[in-house]
């Protein structure tokens, strides 16, 4: 699995059954000894929030969300579960309205500096 260069990966998995799977039938060996990578599988929301807390400080994030894990989240999650989602709802309008934002505010500074 080719990584970008300078990146760094907080993984939460919540699920250990489907961790385990994971290790029985899949090669994660690149990734567990991958120093960018810090890995935890819990679903312990005390645990969670310090991995999130951790990874949110850092500038230049992005937040890529396996949407099968996300769908069976177990109900003690519920409420991180819905943050998740307006987190990527909010950035999704981000990324779509951003370059029309930055050509209407352009539109507005032209106007202004030819009204001065």
């Amino acid at each position: 699995m080719a990584m970008a260069p300078n990146a760094n990966f907080y993984i939460i998995e919540t699920n250990k059954e489907i961790f385990r799977l994971a290790l029985d039938n899949v090669d994660l060996g690149n990734i567990l000894a991958n120093n960018r990578v810090s890995l935890s599988v819990t679903d312990n929301i005390d645990e969670i929030s310090q991995v999130l807390n951790e990874a949110l400080i850092k500038e230049n994030i992005k937040i890529v969300l396996h949407n099968p894990s996300f769908r069976i989240m177990s109900e003690n999650l519920q409420e991180l579960k819905y943050l998740l989602e307006e987190f990527k709802m909010t950035e999704r309008s981000i990324e779509k309205y951003s370059p029309l934002l930055d050509e209407n505010f352009k539109s507005n500074i032209k106007k202004i500096l030819m009204a001065m």
